[in-house]
């Protein structure tokens, strides 16, 4: 409790001395613990366009991807601008009909920003989201109280793993991506977060529930190769629940 505390708090702090440093949030998996409702969702669609998705599927194929890269996977072909678009909003729709009498954020999220933002410290939300899933997260979540800038792929060239997201992101919050913390939950995001030349930590307790010496609620980084970690995480982000 006193280490995860402690491990916030200088997080907070010391982004607050330095110059020209922002918060970017992924938002799924990150902002609210959605992605129990997109499985479930992808599951049942994609079991209606004839195709059966695994456990493997859904973490490589889905979380962090963009819904023209899931689409094609689950047709098993390119598809028009127009059929993404159309499957997309069915999709969606269906997720946050599931998703929004149970939406809540991220277990301690909502202290950990009131108190970045108190301090001043600039925060822009970045996600490969559609932007009906972006704005009802950020209604239903009253984000604009604390971030001032939101992202969605229609306002970039490239997604992630592209840097365009949060290379906009900084721009949006008149900061640099060098000292801009990026906080994610995939290997699709981390990858984007560090093509864009940002410090990026793995939020841990999402993605895989293991069990973290910081507590079970937390963001943990390891940096390098290890297969029981994230590879490209740069540090420790500390964990948001107390």
């Amino acid at each position: 409790m006193l280490a995860n505390e402690y491990c916030r708090s200088a997080l907070i702090n010391n982004t607050h001395q330095t110059p020209n440093a922002a918060f970017l949030f992924d938002m799924d998996g990150v902002i609210c613990d959605n992605n129990a409702y997109h499985k479930s969702t992808w599951l049942d669609y994609a079991a209606a366009l004839g195709c059966a998705l695994t456990e493997d599927d859904i973490i490589t194929k889905v979380y962090g991807k963009t819904n023209k890269h899931i689409l094609e996977y689950v047709l098993g072909r390119a598809c028009t601008k127009e059929e993404v678009e159309h499957h997309a909003e069915l999709k969606e729709g269906l997720f946050r009909e599931q998703f929004g009498p149970h939406f809540k954020l991220t277990l301690g999220l909502e202290a950990f920003l009131a108190r970045a933002h108190a301090l001043g410290i600039p925060m822009a939300l970045a996600t490969n989201a559609t932007e009906s899933n972006l704005d009802f997260t950020w209604e239903k979540g009253q984000l604009h109280r604390y971030f001032s800038a939101k992202v969605h792929p229609g306002l970039v060239q490239h997604p992630k793993p592209a840097p365009d997201l949060y290379l906009y992101a900084a721009a949006a919050v008149n900061r640099l991506p060098s000292g801009s913390i990026v906080f994610e939950d995939s290997k699709t995001g981390i990858s984007a977060a560090r093509a864009a030349g940002a410090k990026v930590g793995y939020c841990q307790h999402l993605a895989k529930r293991r069990t973290c010496p910081l507590g079970r609620y937390c963001c943990y980084r390891l940096y390098g190769d290890n297969p029981r970690t994230m590879p490209g995480a740069a540090f420790i982000i500390p964990c948001l629940a107390p």
